[in-house]
């Protein structure tokens, strides 16, 4: 096991230098990548390191530890004569975690390095699997949460999927939503200039997948999903509306409105007595309340630990010490991935945060300047932008199958997304134009 975290690393650097070195293709030689990249390295590296063993007496002073030296000592005086341990406080959850990040990393490549094909098949694979999702939601409702459709330990009879937890079925689907919704909108938007082919019946597609998608997320009654889906949605509209080529177009917007409206239709149609229920539900405050006491339990165990954090995916072990009396039951995570990350890594933490926030920067910057061509990597990007929202009351990354999906969203964005334009304010409307979705895989427009 010990060697298996610390091969971890190596091959990490590895791939990753292959990648944005020498690896084809040219478009994903970008800052994004790399910042990627080098956040990635810096969980695989900081978690491999804290494998270190240290003398007991040495362990003892480091930082948040010293409460623990009368443990230490024991086991040091034990019959085993254990004489040294690692930096983290819980290696076998280290290596755990050491294993997911290399897997998301795996999955991360994967894409960078795929074709357009691929990548279309990944989409259409991903968009499958989160209507399979709600469809399997809708049946634990009717059915009354039967043990043939819910997973054994859910505690309660609403819409999960094939997740324990409904806020993780709730942010796999709110990162899927984006990406439905982006088609829906090209659809609509081109649907009158030539109803000669199946347009229509596409459009009637992507506003169920869309309508299925947003019932599902409602379905599961989490509230944090839901911001996060009303904040992704209406940056969505918004960069349909104010993109360049589509500003002149009354019509056009007027699709765009018609669009989200048949979505919410659809969806509330399905759930709207679970979105009343959620909303008005008595024991929102109480949630919130006990979120913001594992916030504030987190920030203190994270200063206590600094610089050198607990270890990575340590969090569970070490918060007993931290939790305060009035926060009731075992606290897993901090249901906020933030604090944690910062708690179990430390200044480790504060270079994660960092490289993540350029490589979010840098996506950011290059959607912006290329509204004109609104494709896949927009919608790619927002769905990674609607679970860094979730992350603030949630720990969804911790979930591999949700924190697979985020990092194959964040490398379809660093892939597809236009290189280099910037945007033409007066850019003249035209049916090439109008076909923003259909992208080549090396970050150009097929405009």
């Amino acid at each position: 096991m010990l060697l298996a975290g610390w091969l971890a690393l190596p091959t990490f650097l590895a791939v990753a230098g292959f990648i944005v070195v020498a690896g084809p293709p040219t478009s994903i030689r970008t800052p994004a990548v790399r910042w990627s990249l080098t956040a990635l390295a810096v969980l695989a590296g900081v978690g491999a390191l804290t494998l270190v063993p240290l003398p007991i007496e040495t362990w003892q002073v480091l930082p948040g530890r010293s409460t623990f030296a009368e443990i230490a000592t024991s086991l040091r005086d034990a019959s085993i004569g254990l004489d040294v341990l690692p930096i983290t406080m819980s290696p076998s959850a280290t290596l755990r975690a050491l294993l997911l990040v290399g897997s998301a990393t795996s999955v991360f490549v994967a894409v960078l390095i795929s074709d357009p094909l691929q990548r279309t098949a990944l989409v259409g694979f991903l968009l499958a699997l989160g209507v399979f999702q709600v469809l399997l939601g809708v049946a634990q409702i009717a059915l009354g949460g039967a043990s043939m459709v819910t997973p054994e330990f859910a505690g309660h009879v609403r819409a999960s999927g094939t997740f324990v937890n409904k806020n993780h079925f709730a942010s796999l689907l709110a990162m899927l939503f984006p990406i439905a919704v982006f088609a829906l909108f090209d659809t609509a938007m081109r649907v009158r200039r030539d109803a000669s082919d199946h347009k229509p019946l596409r459009l009637a597609l992507w506003v169920s997948v869309s309508g299925l998608l947003a019932a599902g997320i409602i379905l599961s009654m989490s509230r944090a999903a839901y911001a996060a889906t009303l904040v992704v949605l209406c940056l969505t509209a918004a960069a349909h509306v104010a993109s360049t080529r589509r500003r002149a177009s009354h019509r056009r917007r007027l699709m765009i409105i018609g669009a989200v409206g048949a979505v919410a239709g659809i969806a509330l149609l399905i759930s709207s007595d679970f979105l009343v229920r959620a909303v008005g539900d008595p024991a929102a405050v109480q949630s919130l309340s006990a979120r913001a006491k594992m916030t504030e339990a987190g920030w203190r165990g994270a200063l206590a630990l600094f610089p050198l954090g607990s270890g990575l995916g340590s969090f569970g072990a070490v918060f007993p010490h931290f939790q305060p009396v009035q926060l009731q039951g075992f606290v897993e995570h901090a249901h906020n991935e933030y604090v944690q990350i910062l708690f179990e890594l430390g200044a480790g933490g504060l270079l994660f945060l960092s490289a993540a926030a350029l490589a979010t920067w840098s996506l950011a910057r290059r959607a912006w300047r290329s509204l004109d061509t609104l494709g896949r990597g927009h919608a790619a990007l927002l769905g990674a932008l609607a679970l860094a929202l979730h992350a603030w009351l949630d720990f969804p990354t911790r979930i591999p199958g949700v924190a697979f999906v985020f990092t194959a969203l964040v490398a379809l964005a660093c892939v597809e997304l236009p290189l280099g334009t910037h945007r033409h304010r007066h850019a003249p409307s035209s049916p090439a134009a109008d076909g923003a979705l259909d992208q080549r895989g090396d970050g150009t427009s097929t405009n």
